[in-house]
């Protein structure tokens, strides 16, 4: 399990750590059938992705061998009732 903890106010040691982190725990994924889901903050998907999600909104990537994410689409957040 890995735990994405809020970066919004980390220093920046802090953030490029957590986000190396996701990048090799997703990197090492990449080779495997099914899906991986990672539930973090804003702030960490922004890092990751450079998209600023919804609350509840969710982000699709694939891993890419030069180390990147390729962002294939977004999942809208729930209806509230």
């Amino acid at each position: 399990m890995m735990r994405l903890g809020s970066v919004f106010t980390a220093p920046s040691v802090v953030s490029d750590r957590r986000e190396k982190r996701a990048l090799r725990t997703i990197a090492r994924h990449a080779q495997r059938d099914g899906v991986l889901v990672i539930v973090g903050h804003q702030a960490n998907i922004i890092d990751l992705t450079d998209i600023a999600p919804k609350s509840g909104e969710g982000v699709a990537v694939r891993y890419r061998d030069n180390g990147t994410l390729e962002v294939l689409g977004r999942v809208p957040a729930p209806e509230m009732d």
